[in-house]
């Protein structure tokens, strides 16, 4: 059952990725598509880490775990941040993405230490 779970999981997070590809950005702002992106980018990444996980390769599986943690705080970050300044940061590769963690703390206090831990 698990095996299907996983083949159901995966299949949506492809059609996901497709559905993202798609998109135009004349419709939502590149802002917001790279918000998308992102957080598309992370279910991949989530993925792989269960995937490394279940492999036995624990270390890789918290390397890709961190990752995603910090991806997905940025897209939080670009999003709260009015002045659009953390996205044309990013935008211009200038962006420390670790940094987004605090920022998204700010909006979710769960994004601090009580997930580090587990990816720690």
């Amino acid at each position: 059952m698990l095996d299907q779970l996983w083949t159901v999981v995966f299949e949506t997070t492809l059609a996901l990725r497709k559905c993202t590809g798609s998109i135009s950005t004349s419709l939502i702002s590149d802002k917001e598509h790279s918000c998308m992106v992102i957080l598309t980018n992370c279910l991949v990444d989530a993925h792989a880490a269960v995937q490394s996980m279940r492999s036995g390769f624990h270390r890789a599986s918290a390397i890709m775990a961190r990752g995603m943690l910090e991806n997905m705080a940025l897209a939080v970050a670009m999003k709260s941040d009015e002045s659009d300044s953390i996205f044309k940061q990013y935008m211009s590769d200038k962006y420390d993405i670790p940094k987004a963690v605090s920022v998204a703390n700010n909006q979710f206090p769960f994004f601090g230490e009580n997930l580090w831990y587990f990816i720690k």
